[in-house]
């Protein structure tokens, strides 16, 4: 038996050993705790209905704040996807941050064309409708 064999032989004899000295421990642990029961604060539930209260309170306080930072926060991680694109294809990421909140601000007034020109172009198909069910009736 070489030395290597032999250092081999040893290493996996303390290894057995720690590994079974650590199941009995963990075992022993496992066994020996003393049954849980729940602490229970009463002014937990006050202190919680205050939080929430005081919470409710501050964000209708500050909704002329909050409402646009979210909706800013919500806007910029939709868009962050088209910008990164533009920025793999060699744009310049300030570049690629004009040409899409230009897009953007561009859109907007188009956009509420398109809808308020459909809505009108219902409001005025239900009118002719209700004149001409009256006009038969």
């Amino acid at each position: 038996m070489n030395l290597a064999d032999l250092s081999a032989s040893i290493g996996a004899a303390d290894s057995a050993r720690a590994a079974e000295q650590l199941d009995s421990a963990l075992d022993a642990s496992l066994l020996s705790l003393p049954p849980t029961r729940m602490a229970v604060d009463a002014r937990g539930l006050p202190l919680g209905i205050l939080a929430v209260l005081a919470t409710v309170f501050y964000l209708s306080w500050a909704q002329n704040f909050v409402v646009p930072l979210l909706v800013g926060i919500v806007i910029s991680y939709t868009l962050n996807p088209l910008v990164t694109w533009l920025e793999a294809i060699k744009i310049p990421r300030v570049v690629g941050t004009v040409i899409v909140m230009g897009s953007v601000i561009g859109a907007g007034p188009q956009a509420t064309q398109q809808a308020t020109g459909c809505a009108l172009d219902r409001s005025k198909r239900q009118s002719l409708r209700s004149l001409v069910s009256n006009s038969l009736a």
